[in-house]
């Protein structure tokens, strides 16, 4: 997809899918760990089979926080299912797209560590604004009641924690008018992030 000057390479419409285990699914197996993984790595099988290629990357991301399921998440990081997903050991890239307020569960402290630790590669964050106002807007944050720091404070603290752990940042934001896209880009390399603001 041509934006302007800047394209866009989406991949092609039979990569494999996977937001959740159908929930009209009835059946007596809880979806556990160990159910998602399978039914992961059986979707790269496929998918691998069809297309006859192996996969080098792995991108968490659909409907939900990632983040707030974090013990799932790094199960299906840490799993074998890189070798079938991948046909080799650990796959070059493994990303999450996150709306950064993962640390704001408490049992989630320092999760971007954790990810980084369990094999994650990198992050794609969505800043969105350099606005806290603008932030809660847009983004309606549902934050714990005992953290009182605004949202956009906890998702640059987590920015912050990712390069700090290692992990490679992508920041988004949205494109709107009424967004200072200066700030944000300043806001973002303030954090350390290297890469522009991807709007």
């Amino acid at each position: 997809i041509s934006t302007g000057e800047n394209k866009i390479h989406l991949p092609p419409l039979d990569l494999p899918y996977v937001s959740h285990i159908d929930d009209k699914q009835i059946s007596p197996i809880p979806i556990t760990d160990d159910v998602l993984c399978k039914d992961i790595e059986s979707r790269f099988q496929d998918a691998q089979r069809r297309r006859g290629t192996l996969y080098d990357s792995l991108v968490i991301a659909g409907e939900g926080e990632p983040t707030l399921r974090l013990s799932t998440l790094l199960s299906v990081v840490k799993k074998p299912i890189r070798s079938a997903c991948f046909g080799c050991a650990v796959p070059s890239t493994i990303r999450v797209v996150t709306n950064g307020l993962g640390d704001a569960v408490p049992e989630n402290h320092g999760c971007a560590k954790q990810m980084k630790e369990a094999g994650v590669s990198g992050v794609s964050v969505a800043l969105m604004t350099a606005s806290s106002e603008q932030y809660d807007e847009w983004m309606h944050p549902c934050l714990p009641e005992e953290i009182s720091t605004p949202a956009l404070d906890v998702v640059c603290e987590f920015i912050r924690g990712a390069i700090k752990a290692g992990l490679s940042v992508e920041v988004t934001g949205v494109d709107r008018e009424e967004v200072d896209k200066g700030t944000t880009e300043e806001l973002a390399r303030s954090l350390g992030v290297l890469e522009p603001v991807r709007w």
